[in-house]
Parts: structure tokens; sequence; C-alpha cells
């Protein structure tokens, strides 16, 4: 049960990326508001009917703002993780060949002399 969850889990993250990911490059549109010009992409259907509200403007304004405003931070924090994961990987490498290095050592061997 747990791995058909995980399965359909998955499979709604790709299904959703592949969404974002086509509405940001196949509907990218503009529009000319009091003069001002607002590009943005969202899935629609073309036509001279489309059009947005000015709550629509402020929320589209808001998400830009968020996105710019988030993006380096997003960056920033993926890069210390993969750092933290990439120091933890050369330590663990590293820590092997000092064990290999030490463990290369024969055993004490000692040869004793009878007089007979």
């Amino acid at each position: 049960m747990k791995k058909a969850v995980q399965s359909i889990f998955k499979s709604f993250l790709v299904v959703l990326f592949l969404y974002y990911h086509i509405g940001n490059t196949a509907f990218i549109h503009t529009h000319v508001i009091q003069n001002q010009i607002i590009t943005h992409s969202h899935p629609f259907l073309p036509g001279a009917h489309h059009g947005h509200t000015s709550g629509e403007i402020a929320t589209i304004a808001w998400m830009n703002a968020t996105l710019a405003f988030f993006a380096p931070l997003a960056s920033l924090i993926y890069f210390c993780v993969f750092g933290i994961f990439i120091l933890q990987i050369i330590h663990i490498f590293f820590t092997r060949i000092k064990v290999a290095v030490c463990s290369l050592r024969a055993p004490p061997y000692c040869i004793t002399m009878n007089k007979d």
C-alpha cells in the first residue's frame, strides 16, 4: 500500500512539474493595461477575449515579487545543502583511505632462536 501511494505521489509530482514547465514556456503573453506592459504566462485559450481584472494583475505582481525574493534564497539553501553533502562524501572517502593505509601494517613477527 505504501509503495502504491509513493508511486502515485511521484507520478503526481512529475505531472505537476510538466504542467508548470509547459505553462511557463508555451503560454507567454503580454497585456497593456494603463500604459504598462505586463508579460506573464499561464495556460489560456488564445483570443481577443482574454484579459485580467485588477485583482488578477495584483496577484501576478505579488507572485513575481515573491519569486524574485525567494529564488536566490532557494538557490542559496540548495547550494549549502549540496555543499554539506559533498563535504560528507569527501570526509567518508578520506576516512576510508586513512583506515586503509593504517591497516596495511603487517602483524608483529618475532623470531626466537633456540640454543640447544
